[in-house]
């Protein structure tokens, strides 16, 4: 009896010190560990004498078995949940029906998949509004800048014809003015660049 008992010790000992080992991430592997703690558990009640005993002894396979268990299926809805915001599903969340049946720490990591998942999404949303900005911004800075320049190429144009004193003032004003803008259009251009580039930093 003795002999059996300390065989049904061992494969217990066995089984439970790989119950947090990654060979449970293979079906068949987990299943064989289950197993053990399963034959050895019925083997230990069949020779057991006292009620007390094979209660407690029950409870002491049955309890941590379970755990991992549940331990279990929760990594694999969180594992689940991880796959699909890496393949680009941003708004991938855990609902609710299958938060209820996750428990222990695998629950708190199943939020924290959730709270990582609205935090990526945002990420994601006001990376795609700074995009669409910053490209409405070049198409109308390109608008911008294209009327004083054709403006300053036309007088420019206009003054190596022949013109009167007066007309060469109007224009050399003119071009003044279209260059300052020009300017100041090329500094705003340069003030939203190092902007963009501060809030990158």
């Amino acid at each position: 009896l003795q002999t059996h008992t300390f065989a049904c010790d061992s494969m217990i000992g066995y089984a439970f010190s790989h119950l947090d080992s990654h060979i449970l991430s293979h079906p068949v592997f987990r299943g064989i560990v289950y197993g053990t703690v399963l034959a050895a558990w019925v083997i230990y009640l069949l020779q057991a004498g006292g009620k007390i005993e094979k209660l407690l002894f029950s409870l002491a396979v049955l309890v941590p078995l379970l755990d991992n268990l549940i331990l279990h299926h929760g990594l694999k809805v969180c594992t689940k949940a991880a796959d699909e915001m890496q393949n680009g599903k941003t708004d991938w969340r855990i609902d609710e029906d299958t938060l209820g049946n996750v428990h222990g720490a695998a629950y708190d990591l199943a939020i924290r998949m959730n709270g990582l998942g609205d935090s990526l999404e945002n990420a994601v949303s006001e990376r795609t509004r700074a995009q669409r900005l910053q490209a409405q911004l070049i198409a109308n800075v390109s608008h911008d800048i294209r009327t004083p320049l054709t403006a300053i190429i036309s007088y420019v144009d206009i003054l190596q014809k022949e013109h009167t004193p007066d007309q060469e003032t109007e224009y050399l004003a003119v071009l003044a003015r279209q260059s300052e803008r020009l300017k100041r259009l090329s500094e705003d251009v340069m003030a939203a660049a190092k902007a963009e580039n501060g809030a990158k930093g």
